[in-house]
């Protein structure tokens, strides 16, 4: 082999190298971030009393011994709207902690203060397709 034909395998194989390397290091967000986000994007929602957009981070699997499935979650949450309980909502996620168990977590505390007194929440938490989606809700007055 002449010198060339080396030099141009070593830089073939080194580029080839390189690439894997930004393959298997350029990773996603962790579980952790995930949630922390599904969490923001959720107390956003709320705050704009967007039911809807709060909905998405809702297994179609949700279930609650209080509210149901996730259609009575929505009537609860619309009827707390036109009541006017999601005005003035504070959210409270100083004390909050996030435990992830393979593809189940759960959040909690979250604590709710409005016009209807304080609320402590407890998520419980599944990983679908690559999503974490809330499927209970502790709710604790």
């Amino acid at each position: 082999m002449t010198k060339s034909t080396v030099l141009n395998l070593g830089i073939a194989m080194l580029v080839g190298v390189l690439m894997c390397g930004c393959a298997t290091t350029a990773k996603g967000p962790s579980d952790e971030e995930l949630i922390a986000t599904g969490t923001e994007e959720c107390l956003a929602a709320a705050m704009a009393k967007d039911i809807d957009g709060l909905l998405e981070h809702y297994s179609d699997d949700f279930y609650n011994y209080e509210v149901g499935d996730k259609d009575g979650l929505k009537g609860f949450l619309e009827d707390a709207k036109t009541m006017g309980y999601l005005d003035n909502l504070e959210v409270d996620l100083d004390e909050a902690e996030t435990e992830i168990d393979g593809d189940t977590a759960s959040v909690s505390p979250v604590i709710l203060n409005g016009v209807f007194g304080t609320v402590t929440l407890g998520f419980d938490l599944i990983k679908k397709d690559g999503e974490w989606q809330i499927t209970n809700m502790e709710i604790s007055l």
